[in-house]
Parts: structure tokens; sequence; C-alpha cells
């Protein structure tokens, strides 16, 4: 099993999902959706590894900076 850290945010009117950790990111209508899709990316570049498992990380946080 592959962890994959993964960050779902908005942009303008898609939800974009990016892994952090694997050069992967992928986009959907919903937060949902966005999640299915980098999944299935991540599946097809990690060679269909059906291990994979996505989490989510109440300890994570986002930060934006304006420079």
């Amino acid at each position: 099993m592959r962890r994959i850290q993964v960050v779902i945010y908005r942009e303008d009117e898609f939800w974009v999902a990016q892994a952090l950790n694997v050069e992967c990111s992928s986009f959907g209508k919903t937060p949902d959706e966005a999640r299915d899709a980098i999944r299935e990316a991540l599946e097809l570049l990690l060679d269909d590894d059906s291990g994979l498992e996505i989490q989510e990380d109440t300890d994570a946080r986002l930060e934006e900076l304006v420079v």
C-alpha cells in the first residue's frame, strides 16, 4: 500500500487535487470528483496500484502567502 498526500483546493469553478509527494494533479467540479480523478490518475501513473489509499489528515493545514 502506498500513501500519497493530496491537497484539494478550489480554483475558479473547479476543484484541483494535487499530489504533494508525486508529480500528479487532476480536477473536478466538486471535491469528491477531484479526489476520484486524482485517484484514477495516480493508479495509472503508478501502474494500476490497487493498494493506493488516500486518507484525510486532520493535522494538515493550508496557508496562502501573498508576495
